[in-house]
């Protein structure tokens, strides 16, 4: 027996420096002159909805130039035909500044939301974006289900140095859940485990006591063991060089009957 997932949302990523040249392109090397400072990422997860706020402070360390961010997306879609962003209502600005975006994909169907942003010599630019995804969830055995987010750092790995400063803020809708503890995943995957290769009836025992002990239990993997406060998980780094093992994952809310829970 084993756990499928579904309808997983990962509440996507930094901005990347891409080429769009001919073909779009994920720059695989750091670039020269623009650094990430920091980045503060606010996500607000709902039952149904997770609305996210993103600030990165970029700072130049060479003469005027312009580069194309790329924030990623996914889609599900095997051709480039009628693409349709995961990311809804996704807006950003640029030193407070409304900027357009251009919805592009690369040869390997990753999507990019692009803008062209300019910097003077040895110039400092904010750079805010905001979106809205759909809370994902995944079955976790029996008749149970669990709900998903996460956030990936790596993409943002490709400005010059390290980032400065990580700062990640995870809060739950009012009235809906207030985590009292927070997990490492592998806990969970460790009952998972054990119950994978029982009987029907230990499957489905070993699962329901997993999850019915951690109805308020965050389950995570990333970067930095995440503080819990008054219901809300904080993450922070300095100096942070994000590799794929850094990108955050949770896992949460545990519930029966999924569309019941949904209401």
């Amino acid at each position: 027996m084993v756990c499928a997932l579904f309808a997983v949302s990962i509440v996507s990523a930094d901005d990347g420096w891409i080429a769009t040249s001919g073909s779009p392109t994920y720059m695989k090397s750091n670039h020269p002159t623009i650094r990430m400072v920091s980045e503060v990422i606010t996500i607000n997860i709902g039952r149904e909805k997770t609305t996210v706020f993103c600030r990165f402070e970029f700072r130049n360390e060479g003469p005027a130039t312009t580069v194309e961010m790329g924030f990623p997306d996914e889609t599900n879609r095997e051709s480039n035909d009628d693409l349709r962003p995961e990311l809804k209502q996704f807006k950003t600005w640029v030193g407070g500044k409304l900027t357009p975006t251009r919805f592009i994909t690369t040869n390997d169907y990753s999507c990019f939301h692009v803008k062209t942003v300019r910097f003077g010599k040895n110039q400092s630019r904010i750079i805010r974006d905001q979106y809205t995804v759909t809370t994902g969830a995944g079955a976790q055995g029996g008749e149970w289900y669990n709900r998903y987010a996460g956030y990936s750092l790596a993409s943002g790995a490709n400005w010059k140095g390290p980032i400065g400063s990580v700062d990640i803020q995870v809060h739950f809708a009012k009235g809906w859940l207030k985590p009292t503890k927070v997990a490492r995943l592998s806990d969970l995957e460790s009952a998972q485990r054990q119950a994978v290769g029982g009987s029907d009836m230990l499957y489905t025992k070993t699962i329901t006591a997993a999850m019915t002990r951690n109805l308020k239990t965050v389950f995570w993997t990333g970067f930095v063991t995440p503080r819990l406060h008054n219901g809300s998980l904080y993450f922070f780094a300095k100096n942070l060089n994000p590799i794929n093992s850094d990108n955050i994952f949770l896992s949460f809310a545990p519930t029966k009957h999924l569309a019941n829970g949904m209401n």
